[in-house]
């Protein structure tokens, strides 16, 4: 089992087995920015998820869990596998963040 802390993606990333991103908590320090994506940040980049869990991670802002903000070019967030369990936000989407540049593709999920 590998348990990491806050995930920021700029390139591509692939979550897999039952590795495991719990208990961040982000909040403002100046600038929105610091506020987003508290479990896994993807920015102008792809994060696919086929398996583990991002559990009870707290954004001040948005994208609790997962949050995929793109500026440049488009961001992505593809769910094959695994679980979103407890992560909020006090803005926008407690569970999965993504903005308008950026593609989400939910193929097969457990959301608690």
């Amino acid at each position: 089992r590998v348990l990491f802390r806050s995930v920021y993606v700029s390139g591509k990333m692939v979550m897999e087995g039952d590795a495991v991103i719990e208990n961040n908590q982000l909040s403002y320090q100046g600038s929105v920015n610091y506020a987003q994506g508290a479990g896994v940040l993807v920015s102008n980049g792809a994060f696919v998820m086929n398996g583990g869990t991002i559990r009870n991670n707290a954004s001040q802002h948005q994208g609790g869990g997962v949050c995929v903000f793109a500026d440049v070019k488009t961001g992505s967030f593809e769910m094959n596998g695994g679980t979103l369990e407890g992560n909020t936000a006090s803005k926008y989407g407690g569970a999965v963040y993504v903005s308008l540049k950026s593609d989400l593709n939910l193929n097969r999920y457990l959301l608690l």
